[in-house]
C-alpha cells in the first residue's frame, strides 16, 4: 500500500467517525424521549434502526482498515463475525490490535441485534430487547470511539515516520 491509500484511511474514517457520532446522538436523543412504561412504537423501530445504522458504521470503519491495513477483510460467510476479531489482533510489524476486549464484546451484542433487524425476523420489536442495546451502545460507544481515534493516531504517527504509540494486548492476552 502507498502512503496516499493510509492518508485516505485516515481521512475516511475521520468522517465515518463524524457520521458515527452523529448517529450516536440521534439514538441518545431518542432514547430519552421514550416512555418505557408506554413505549410509542414508531420511536421503538426508530431506535430499532438507529442501531442498526450504528453498528453498520463501525462495521464500515472496521472493513476499510482491513482492507487497506491489513489486505483484505475475512473471508467466508461468517466474515461480520470474524471482522471483529481480526481487528482485536495486532499484525506483528503492521499494526497494533485496533479494539480491546470490552469493545469486541460490546460489538458482538450489537451484531447480533443488528441482524435481527436487518433480518426482519420480528415484525414487532420488543422494548426490553431494544433498551437494554440502546444501554450497550452507549456503554460501548465510548470504548469503540476511543479506539478508533487511537489507530487513527497509530497511522498519522506511522505516516510522519514516528515510531511508538500506545499499544494493547489483543483478547488472547
Amino acid at each position: 500500500m502507498t502512503k496516499e491509500n493510509y492518508w485516505g484511511l485516515v481521512a475516511e474514517l475521520a468522517s465515518i467517525d463524524s457520521a458515527l457520532e452523529e448517529i450516536q446522538e440521534e439514538l441518545a436523543a431518542a432514547a430519552n424521549r421514550i416512555d418505557p412504561r408506554n413505549p410509542d412504537i414508531d420511536l421503538v423501530k426508530s431506535l430499532a434502526l438507529t442501531l442498526h445504522h450504528l453498528y453498520t458504521g463501525i462495521e464500515d470503519a472496521l472493513l476499510r482498515i482491513a482492507e487497506v491495513v491489513d489486505g483484505g477483510k475475512p473471508s467466508g460467510e461468517n466474515w461480520p463475525f470474524s471482522l471483529p476479531r481480526q481487528m482485536a489482533g495486532g499484525i506483528e510489524g503492521l499494526r497494533p490490535p485496533v479494539l480491546r476486549r470490552e469493545t469486541l464484546e460490546f460489538l458482538d451484542q450489537l451484531r447480533g441485534f443488528r441482524h435481527l433487524v436487518r433480518h426482519a425476523y420480528q415484525r414487532h420489536y420488543e422494548w426490553r430487547r431494544i433498551a437494554e442495546n440502546v444501554q450497550a451502545a452507549m456503554q460501548g460507544w465510548p470504548l469503540f470511539r476511543e479506539d478508533l481515534r487511537e489507530f487513527q493516531a497509530f497511522l498519522q504517527l506511522m505516516l510522519h515516520g514516528l515510531k511508538g504509540g500506545r499499544r494493547r494486548r489483543s483478547p488472547e492476552a
